[in-house]
């Protein structure tokens, strides 16, 4: 893995979503876990106590501080998932955002104090990232990553002193002296050391011989988003979901059993949970087992008493046993019928406002809540999300649509502000498909693979930094931006001494966007500014930069698919920069003017909907990211993914000599090395909120 995932819980060989930061505070001693679960036997007069106590370790790491992307979703699963356990009887400790030595001290306190009753069952949730190393041809080692470990790439032995490996989880597992210990990450991990795929048994066979059970939320080298599905899955499991042979009972098979087929369905086959029993022939023999019904209280026992005399006549009426069992079986249909539909709808590639009726009519169609599981309740949120982002994009393709595609008449006017502070605006926050689809016309490789990325609200720049801006800075810093600059004409590049930003060859006007920067002249201007204004100026992250690009849209350019409207909207390679590209090979102009041969002032032309301008074309933009070859392992969290050597950073956006196959919102730049100066390169900044 060339950097973590981010989504972003996102890691690429052995994401292992893990738990939470910093040792929770000692708590108030109640009762809650130390109440015994027995299982009633169809035959037998008495039930079977299953546990004497039950406890939890819920363990999520959200807010990683050395390289790896934040995890704001572990924090809601945390509490969700606690409060399922403690509805069922468990005591439930918390651990939040640990470091290395207090997530590995946590498990084996947690270990020591409440593993040893042999009536007691355990359970350990992670939510957070996992990692996995290859160690030679044949093996792999899986880690837990804990709060302050740095990345395996920038500093593998730092990593591996920090992170908690499996198999020092495997050696705690084998310490438990209770019955029963399950073992849950929300994370794609490749495990060794258990058996996978246990079918479902009759659990008063297997309730009293040991077992140590684990249950991971997808396969090694898949993604998992930090917003959950496992953990939504997991919770409504445990609400009676999985209760797979309905006799009010789930075991721990009928849980990996459910969440697999759910997980994989509802993610559309991009994680595949895994589940097993760990690899020891005197610790695979049991089952883990939840109760569904409230739990009973100490069982009392039965003083035999005379038997009475037997009644003279009996009925036994099966009439309400039938009705019940078609019930649930109408409502198995219901729900099937449900699920298929929901697919078609969630798979429509049609234009955003046919998904929105198409969501609006599932939404009409399966109101019901299904009284035998949570399936239901699930598939609506889902869609509800679904409506509400096809409706965002009708409304971003509704502005475009308004607006006029024609360049306007000089450049825009950005108001009576200081002249080293750009115009900002507010982006607000959503989610977006990253990259570009297989068919779509023109896409490069390293475009892909699309991925779904979660993006907080931020600012960003109107337009691009200006000559003019720039020119505020150097002359308040007297910073070297260089003399040399690489130009682009009659097709071949030459670096041309005294082609500085101030003088790049093509205009001395001040509203024209800076080029002949690099990423470092950049950087330094963004700092200068931050320091200057107090307010916290960066460059946009790859992420962030695509979704402000699009504004709503998924189409190729956040007009529309076609580049033949290009120059209502952007300075791209038209029929006026023909005479300076000339000879350049394979090069196709766009069959339209825009009246700039090269750079044109910024925002004369139509922003997009969410009111950025030049977007695509006019000058190349620099943002934070290393550049990386692909997506495999980007961050899904809109955080700037800067894993790898960083030799390259990201470009995007086109300039003024850019062709149609260039210029859409999905293409990625050149990789251009951070000291590097182009006569089409320049950049434009954000601002966290």
């Amino acid at each position: 893995m060339t950097a973590p995932l981010r989504t972003a819980r996102v890691f690429i060989a052995a994401c292992l979503l893990i738990a939470l930061p910093v040792l929770a505070a000692s708590k108030p001693v109640d009762s809650r876990g130390l109440k015994p679960i027995t299982l009633a036997i169809p035959g037998e007069a008495l039930p079977v106590a299953l546990y004497g106590e039950s406890h939890a370790l819920v363990i999520g790491v959200s807010d990683y501080n050395n390289g790896w992307p934040k995890l704001p979703g572990v924090k809601t699963d945390v509490e969700a998932v606690a409060k399922v356990l403690e509805k069922q009887g468990f005591d439930v400790t918390k651990v939040v955002n640990p470091t290395g030595e207090k997530l590995d001290r946590a498990i084996k306190h947690f270990v020591s104090q409440h593993g040893q009753k042999k009536d007691s069952r355990l359970l350990i949730y992670f939510a957070g990232h996992g990692y996995t190393l290859k160690a030679d041809a044949d093996r792999q080692l899986g880690y837990l990553v804990p709060v302050d470990a740095p990345l395996s790439e920038r500093d593998p032995n730092g990593f591996i002193e920090s992170a908690l490996s499996m198999e020092a989880m495997e050696g705690y597992a084998k310490q438990i002296r209770s019955k029963h210990a399950l073992f849950v990450f929300d994370a794609c991990f490749s495990g060794a050391f258990f058996k996978m795929r246990t079918a479902p048994e009759a659990i008063a066979l297997k309730t009293t011989l040991p077992v140590r059970q684990f249950i991971t939320s997808g396969g090694a080298d898949q993604p998992v988003p930090d917003v959950s599905v496992f953990r939504k899955e997991f919770v409504a499991a445990l609400e009676g979901a999985a209760d797979l042979n309905h006799d009010g009972y789930v075991t721990g098979s009928e849980l990996g059993s459910y969440l697999e087929d759910k997980v994989t369905n509802y993610s559309h086959q991009t994680q595949t949970p895994q589940y097993g029993k760990i690899q020891d022939r005197n610790l695979d023999q049991g089952d883990f087992v939840f109760a569904l019904d409230a739990l009973p209280q100490p069982v009392t026992p039965v003083v035999k008493a005379t038997p009475p005399d037997a009644p003279v006549a009996s009925d036994v009426s099966l009439e309400d046993i039938q009705a019940e069992s078609k019930r649930r079986a109408n409502w198995q249909a219901w729900q099937g019928r449900m699920r298929g539909t929901y697919d078609k709808v969630a798979a429509m590639t049609d234009s955003p406002d046919l998904k929105a009726q198409a969501w609006e009519r599932f939404l009409a169609a399966y109101s019901e809540t299904n009284p035998y599981n949570g399936e239901a309740d699930t598939l609506r949120e889902q869609a509800r999300q679904g409506l509400e982002e096809a409706k965002r994009q009708v409304q971003g393709l509704a502005s475009l649509v308004s607006a006029k595609p024609v360049r306007k008449v000089g450049p825009a006017s950005t108001g009576a502000r200081a002249s080293y502070e750009p115009e900002m605006v507010a982006i607000p926050g959503g989610n977006f498909q990253m990259g570009s689809p297989s068919g779509e016309e023109g896409r490069y490789e390293n475009e892909g693979p699309l991925h779904r990325v979660s993006v907080e609200g931020f600012s960003m720049s109107k337009t691009e930094i200006t000559r003019g801006q720039f020119a505020a800075f150097v002359k308040d810093t007297g910073h070297d931006a260089g003399d040399q600059c690489l130009t682009f004409e009659g097709g071949k590049y030459e670096n041309r001494s005294g082609r500085n930003w101030r003088n790049p060859g093509y205009s001395q006007d001040d509203t024209h966007p800076v080029v002949c920067v690099n990423w470092q002249d950049a950087q330094a201007y963004t700092q200068w500014l931050a320091r200057k204004t107090g307010k916290s100026y960066r460059l946009a992250t790859e992420a962030e930069w695509e979704y402000a690009a699009r504004a709503g849209t998924d189409t190729a350019r956040y007009w529309g698919e076609s580049s033949s409207q290009a120059c209502g909207y952007a300075n791209v390679a038209d029929l006026t920069a023909k005479s300076q590209l000339e000879g350049t090979s394979g090069w196709t102009f766009h069959n339209c003017s825009d009246g700039y041969a090269h750079t044109a002032p910024v925002a004369s032309f139509t922003a997009n909907a969410f009111g950025l301008h030049d977007m695509i074309g006019n000058a190349w933009e620099w943002v934070e990211d290393c550049y990386h070859d692909n997506y495999s392992g980007a961050p899904t969290d809109g955080s700037a993914w800067t894993g790898g050597s960083c030799e390259r950073r990201g470009l995007r956006g086109g300039s003024w000599g850019d062709i149609a196959r260039v210029s859409r919102a999905a293409y990625r730049g050149i990789s251009g090395a951070p000291v590097i100066r182009f006569s089409f390169i320049g950049f434009r900044l954000a601002r966290t909120h």
